[in-house]
């Protein structure tokens, strides 16, 4: 095996928590000043947004071949073996909850002719997820072909013999890709100052009204998924109990708090890990070794906060009225699971791919990244809730010391289900109460009775209707 030159995997310069709220909250103000006249700072948003998107395909592509072509294909087998149960069953859980908060967002009205047409030019599933060409997916912006190469030549590599150069190229160019990140991310105040400004301009009180309530369902399914699903999951399988999970995992959400940035959780979990095999009874001495290969691996894998995008993705079909085919409603959980490995800002990327695969509107990508100011914050922390389970779980069954205790962990699901019922429950009142959807005063308009006393109504389509008469228009004849 390869190992990297240091121990703690390199993280991107933290961005600072108030800058980037004064800079939204003087976006908002100016934006509600200027009205439809901040439009004009759309521009600076979008080149922020452009500037981020550059850096994330080399990241994303060097960090999965580094972290897979690294391993040893004995150990690399072994450790699939022992985890490919707990990747699945972590996303199976994850998107098994935003499934059912996807219930609280009422179903979208076509009124969109701009989407539908989209829509019809998107490209097919068999184009987005077999990579035929590297080079055509990455230019197209298909994030599932890119992530499946990745993948494929990842495990071939592991059996080249001389790869050390290689190995070595992919991570300078995955530290020159944080770098550059680096740089961007100094004018995020900047950039949402200018976004916030736009949207504030630009959307309507009824919109603002609509974008709450995506915001409690999304905070709701974090803060869940974080402190209840998450904990109580590996307080099922481990020794501990779910306040002494959290209380390893404290300094890890602390710190994604400050900085926003999961990857800098990662040291932190790396060493609960550790602790939690010794109070296990794991002598090993190449566990530490076996702990960061992988987590390495599990970073981007176990983004569990770019899996929101699913909720953000439903939230833009209904906010923008855009109905989805039906198959592509049902595959988009999949979809989006392959379109969010990586990094917290690839999601930015799954945006504009699954935007572009609906037919939603271009300015999706720009919604998500003003959002993502304060979603940022759920984004991360569950994001090492999952970092957690998977390295908890993989290492401690790679050295067989799983022992699950079934009934602690249906009582930790069933409490979960009850307290997310409660949540759509609330959502849909609140979106019955905020909103008014039960009664459109349209539908009330009548006209007066002596007008349409004799006349008769009927309804067809434009097939059934008889020709029009030579030189007489549609409206004409209405």
């Amino acid at each position: 095996m390869v190992k990297s030159s240091d121990n703690a995997p390199a993280s991107p310069t933290p961005l600072g928590v108030w800058p980037v709220a004064v800079g939204g909250v003087l976006g908002i103000l100016l934006g509600v000043f200027l009205g439809d006249y901040a439009h004009s700072l759309r521009p600076i948003g979008q080149l922020y947004v452009l500037l981020l998107e550059v850096a994330v395909y080399p990241y994303l592509i060097c960090s999965l071949l580094h972290g897979l072509g690294s391993m040893a294909p004995a150990q690399a087998w072994r450790l699939f073996r022992a985890g490919w149960k707990f990747y699945a069953a972590l996303w199976v859980l994850t998107f098994g909850l935003l499934i059912l908060l996807a219930q609280g967002i009422p179903q979208a009205l076509p009124t969109s002719l701009l989407a539908d047409r989209a829509a019809r030019d998107s490209p097919s599933l068999l184009e987005i997820l077999i990579p035929s060409d590297p080079f055509t997916a990455l230019s197209r912006n298909y994030v599932p072909a890119v992530v499946l190469f990745c993948l494929f030549y990842g495990v071939a590599l592991q059996r080249v013999s001389e790869k050390t150069a290689l190995l070595s190229v992919l991570e300078g160019i995955r530290l020159a890709s944080l770098k550059f990140w680096n740089a961007v991310v100094r004018f995020a105040p900047l950039a949402v100052f200018a976004l916030f400004a736009d949207l504030a301009g630009t959307i309507r009180p009824r919109a603002m009204e609509e974008v709450s309530l995506f915001f409690i369902l999304f905070f709701a399914g974090a803060l869940i998924l974080t402190f209840w699903i998450i904990p109580g999951c590996i307080a099922a399988f481990t020794p501990f109990q779910r306040t002494e999970v959290l209380r390893d995992l404290r300094s890890a959400l602390l710190i994604v708090v400050a900085t926003t940035l999961s990857v800098s959780a990662l040291p932190y979990i790396s060493s609960a890990t550790q602790r939690l095999a010794r109070s296990c009874g794991i002598e090993d001495p190449e566990c530490e070794e076996i702990v960061r290969t992988n987590i390495s691996v599990a970073y981007p894998l176990g983004q569990l906060g770019n899996f929101f995008v699913y909720l953000f993705i439903v939230f833009a079909l209904f906010f923008n009225g855009v109905v989805a085919e039906p198959l592509r409603a049902w595959l988009l959980p999949v979809v989006t699971l392959l379109s969010c490995v990586g990094s917290p800002t690839s999601s930015v990327d799954a945006v504009t791919f699954l935007a572009q695969w609906l037919g939603l509107p271009d300015q999706t990508t720009s919604l998500y990244v003003s959002l993502m100011t304060l979603t940022r914050y759920g984004q991360v922390i569950a994001s090492v809730g999952g970092f957690a389970f998977l390295s908890f779980g993989v290492v401690l069954a790679y050295y067989g010391k799983i022992r699950v205790r079934w009934t602690r962990l249906f009582v930790c699901l069933a409490v979960a289900a009850t307290a997310v019922g409660a949540v759509v429950f609330a959502a849909r009142k609140f979106d019955t109460w905020l909103l008014d959807r039960a009664s459109n005063p349209y539908l009330s308009f009548q006209l007066d009775p002596e007008v349409t006393e004799g006349l008769k109504v009927s309804f067809g389509t434009l097939d059934s209707a008889e020709p029009l008469s030579p030189g007489q228009s549609v409206p004409a004849r209405i």
